[in-house]
């Protein structure tokens, strides 16, 4: 079960992503190496506790999601009550990397909205490893509805082994849901609990599996499901790579304009983008992919970045490549607030307006909000990084 489990995840690459998504290795290592830890834990070994946290270790070295899965450790010891003695190695890697993690980072960048915007994105999180988030279209009753459905299947699965799958989807979705990691790369640690459902289901149907002619009757069924995936992805992944095409090309645009202003930045002078675009590029992409009927895509929009897309630093940096050993970084607000003063007492300027197509270069900055006018300038490594955490926090 188990395998066939696996084998349904791993072929099925427009949900894994695997293939196609190079960032997804370090997910993927991660949950390597969180289902070694629980490969260990059931078994005899005398040191099944240190190789298991040995394991949990580098899964944290590989994605810091790994964190939350540790707090389910003490179900996973082969039907042994485990003692104090065997989870205190769990509980101390768990407490030291979480206060490493909150003394070191200067942001946890959690996403914008309320609670409300938050909980409508639950059932598309827990449905997207099945292949059914687009089915799901984020409004209140289609989230009554999915939620009833998952809490129905919980309650009549609560006897069987699903009860772990059920409560791995909720331990999972703790780090998922308040940081908006909604690509399927993050799903990858959540979709264990699905193969625990997985056996569970079968548990609760093996009254009805006992005869011959069942047993019969449910291979080929399988077998069938595995032809029906490899046939889907073949003829599947192909759009679904042309997707990833299309979404880059908005993004392309946006730094082809910004190209020449941002290639003669001087060191000694400030980038300064007035964003007169519509901004509504990520809602058209998006619209886009809906369109073309492939898998749905919660394509992120950018407050601080130039047309929603791109931040300016960022845009001088893939630009420029280092050039000279300087890096691109935001300019301190003072420089913006400069523009409005009558002192003028700003470093050198290079002001463009950005009408969604073009950068067009002006001598003077024409009024525009506050939050449609970004700052850019050359600096050293040390400045950069300061830069980045002040925006950060």
């Amino acid at each position: 079960i188990a395998a066939a489990a696996a084998l349904i995840w791993a072929t099925n690459v427009r949900l894994s992503e695997a293939v196609i998504w190079p960032a997804a290795r370090g997910h993927s290592l991660a949950t390597l190496f969180v289902l070694a830890a629980l490969v260990l834990l059931a078994g005899r070994w005398r040191l099944k506790v240190w190789a298991a946290t040995a394991c949990l270790a580098l899964a944290l070295l590989s994605k810091e999601t790994a964190l939350f899965p540790i707090v389910l450790t003490p179900l996973f010891f082969g039907g042994a009550r485990p003692r104090a003695a065997d989870l205190a190695p769990f509980g101390l890697l768990g407490g030291g990397f979480a206060i490493f993690n909150y003394v070191a980072k200067p942001s946890f960048h959690f996403a914008d909205g309320g609670a409300a915007d938050l909980l409508l994105k639950t059932p598309f999180i827990l449905l997207r490893p099945l292949g059914l988030g687009e089915a799901y279209d984020f409004s209140p009753l289609g989230f009554a509805v999915s939620i009833a459905l998952l809490a129905g299947a919980a309650f009549l699965l609560r006897r069987t082994v699903a009860r772990t799958g059920f409560l791995w989807l909720l331990v999972c979705l703790v780090p998922i849901l308040p940081l908006q990691k909604l690509s399927s790369r993050y799903l990858y640690l959540l979709s264990i609990g699905y193969a625990f459902i997985l056996c569970g289901v079968l548990e609760a149907a093996r009254v009805w599996l006992h005869g011959r002619e069942a047993r019969r009757f449910a291979l080929p069924l399988a077998l069938a499901a595995l032809v029906l995936i490899a046939a889907t992805n073949v003829i599947l992944i192909r759009r679904e790579i042309d997707d990833y095409a299309l979404m880059a090309k908005p993004y392309a645009a946006c730094v082809e304009a910004l190209r020449e202003p941002a290639d003669r930045l001087e060191p000694d002078e400030t980038l300064v983008v007035v964003d007169a675009s519509a901004r509504d590029a990520v809602a058209r992409l998006s619209r886009s992919i809906w369109e073309r009927g492939n898998m749905v895509k919660l394509i992120p929009y950018r407050a601080r970045a130039v047309g929603g897309l791109v931040m300016l630093q960022d845009a001088v940096n893939i630009v420029r490549r280092g050039r000279g050993g300087l890096l691109g970084a935001a300019a301190p607000g003072r420089t913006l607030d400069s523009l409005r003063g009558p002192e003028r007492v700003a470093p050198r300027r290079r002001i463009v307006v950005y009408d969604g197509l073009r950068a067009i270069e002006a001598a003077e900055a024409p009024p525009a909000p506050a939050d449609r006018l970004f700052a850019a300038r050359l600096t050293d490594f040390a400045e950069y990084r300061a830069a980045e955490i002040a925006a950060d926090q």
